[in-house]
């Protein structure tokens, strides 16, 4: 196509030295724009700002185009760590904020998918999957502490559900292919049967078109469901490589997911993704103060940072 393009800017010069596209000159043809173009800040002076940046250069286009949470509204985070500082956050701010009973670990779409189609519907055919992290024991089979019933009703009740995605780095059984919520407990783990890989950019996105379902479905589909990206580091990576390598392919695979899902799922007028990981990790690599180092650790967010993320979420989604 290229080539045919070219050959009939060649035709179209007639010998006089000058390619052109019809009677454009394009040695003089400006570049192409649009009313949808966009631009890098120009200035380091504007990263000093972080809360001026962050509403005119990170959140401007995202969320709805008016709030649609009431102010008592209940909104569901689930899916990591992150999540649960969100909660924390809008509980504390006065929103009425809940956080459904997911271990804090569970933050890869595969697990997210399976939690949902148990308190959703039902379904346990893969909780031989389901373990968690007891800080003291190690690796425990998770088991739920809530009524699948009373869950669904949970979700029926609320406004809005937030899933967080941390991680595209998995176990998995290689001869099913179902994937272990957290990790394989040691006194299990047979190299024969188990592997760690690094999951597909479309294997996550038909997760999260089933989260997407399963919400819908069940939960009504005047729900309103928000998808953010993580921002906390990769802790670990069993590939054989650098954890921050492992952690930038893990991340990407994730966002790419994101944007593949509202690319083929534009009918989903009730989703939203939100920019939080974009906010920590993209801006803070332009800025003199560290997104991260909460307390003096590497893959805590700084509390001003979670501060601006969320204030924004509430102007976008909340009614005053």
């Amino acid at each position: 196509m290229a080539k045919a393009r070219l050959a009939n800017a060649m035709a179209n010069s007639k010998g006089s030295g000058k390619m052109s596209a019809g009677n454009v000159d394009l040695k003089k043809s400006k570049w192409h724009t649009s009313n949808l173009i966009s631009y890098f800040p120009k200035e380091k002076s504007q990263f000093d700002d972080l809360e001026t940046l962050a509403k005119e250069y990170v959140f401007a286009e995202y969320g709805p185009a008016s709030p649609i949470f009431p102010a008592d509204g209940t909104v569901v985070t689930m899916g990591s760590c992150f999540a649960e500082r969100l909660r924390n956050w809008l509980k504390a701010n006065g929103k009425n904020s809940d956080y459904i009973n997911v271990p804090e670990g569970l933050n890869n779409s595969f697990a997210v998918r399976q939690y949902l189609e148990w308190a959703l519907t039902g379904d346990r055919s893969t909780d031989a999957y389901w373990y968690d992290n007891d800080p003291t024991a190690g690796a425990y089979q998770w088991e739920p502490e809530d009524e699948q019933k009373a869950l669904l009703e949970h979700f029926k009740n609320t406004k809005g559900v937030v899933v967080t995605f941390g991680l595209a780095e998995v176990w998995r059984d290689k001869a099913t292919k179902n994937v272990f919520w957290r990790g394989v407990p040691a006194k299990y783990f047979d190299p024969d049967k188990h592997e760690c890989v690094t999951s597909t950019v479309q294997e996550n996105v038909d997760n999260m078109k089933r989260i997407y379902d399963l919400i819908v479905q069940h939960a009504g589909s005047d729900t309103t469901i928000i998808f953010t990206l993580s921002p906390v580091p990769l802790n670990a990576t069993f590939m054989g490589r650098p954890t921050i390598i492992s952690d930038c392919v893990s991340k990407s695979t994730l966002r790419v997911a994101i944007d593949q899902f509202f690319n083929e799922y534009k009918n989903a007028t009730n989703a939203y993704y939100w920019p939080s990981f974009e906010m920590v990790r993209w801006v803070g690599a332009h800025t003199d103060f560290p997104t991260l180092f909460e307390d003096g650790t590497p893959r805590h967010v700084n509390n001003k940072v979670v501060s601006i993320i969320i204030e924004n979420f509430v102007r976008k989604f909340f009614v005053k």
